[in-house]
């Protein structure tokens, strides 16, 4: 039997996630009352013991939320193949790493969140500070043009004009903290 995993919770995440600003910024496949934003378990994966996975998403918040980063990215990582959209569990992975200083792991979990969810700007701000601390500048930067394009074709008139201009600011000073 498989378990949903509750798209509220998990949008409604506080405690360093920079989750209270999910809702507006979490755009693509994340409208907790549809338009495609089923986060309910996929099949159960054919390897491995079954887990619950609303318990372990739990288990892996509440370590988050206590400083406990590399348990967090591991629970997070766990309930990924029950989710039918795991583009925010990634990021919730990645983030756990990124704050545990597993920088190249949470590159990868944050590659693969942008990849699922392009629109997801926290995930966008994380993977260009990371790429900042991993030394990339071209990929830096490159996520940084992305974010100031969008923040310009927004004009400052767009419902995630806020959010945009968060998000360039951060990758910005990144960049600018990396060594010439």
């Amino acid at each position: 039997m498989s378990k949903s995993i509750n798209l509220v919770a998990l949008l409604s995440v506080t405690g360093g996630l920079a989750a209270a600003t999910l809702p507006a910024t979490a755009r693509a496949n994340c409208n907790p009352s549809g338009g495609g934003g089923d986060y309910s378990a996929s099949s159960t994966p054919s390897a491995g013991p079954a887990i619950d996975p609303q318990k372990r998403y739990d288990a892996a918040l509440a370590a988050y939320e206590d400083g406990h980063y590399r348990e967090a990215a591991r629970g997070f990582e766990e309930v990924i193949p029950y989710s039918s959209k795991p583009g925010v569990l990634y990021y919730y992975a990645g983030a756990a790493r990124l704050r545990a200083g597993d920088v190249k792991g949470a590159r990868r979990m944050l590659e693969r969140s942008v990849k699922l969810v392009p629109d997801f700007l926290i995930a966008q701000q994380d993977l260009g500070v990371t790429y900042a601390k991993l030394g990339d500048r071209p990929k830096a930067e490159a996520v940084l043009a992305k974010m100031k394009a969008m923040a310009d074709q927004c004009g400052g008139k767009c419902e995630d004009a806020q959010p945009l201009l968060a998000v360039v600011t951060e990758i910005s000073e990144a960049v600018a903290a990396m060594p010439a």
